[in-house]
């Protein structure tokens, strides 16, 4: 199980890298006033608003962090 949060991580780390690459290519092939422009029309992205929806999401978390494999992991990479 270690080895799939370790995957996990590795992959969300890769994902932000590539993202980051595109904003910086992004930000070196635009003018500063198009960025702006840019950053003023973009879409707003919505939270998850339905109590339902949230209680369950937050159960699904917690069993998940109750898991043997969840505290050997944060064993393993502590916050700090």
């Amino acid at each position: 199980m270690i080895d799939r949060f370790e995957s996990l991580l590795s992959s969300m780390e890769t994902g932000i890298v590539n993202l980051v690459e595109k904003s910086v290519q992004i930000s070196e092939n635009k003018p500063l006033e198009e960025q702006n422009q840019q950053a003023q029309h973009q879409e707003v992205v919505e939270c998850e608003t339905d109590p339902h929806r949230i209680r369950t999401r937050e159960r699904q978390i917690d069993i998940g962090k109750n898991t043997d494999e969840y505290k050997a992991y944060v064993a393993k990479y502590p916050k700090y």
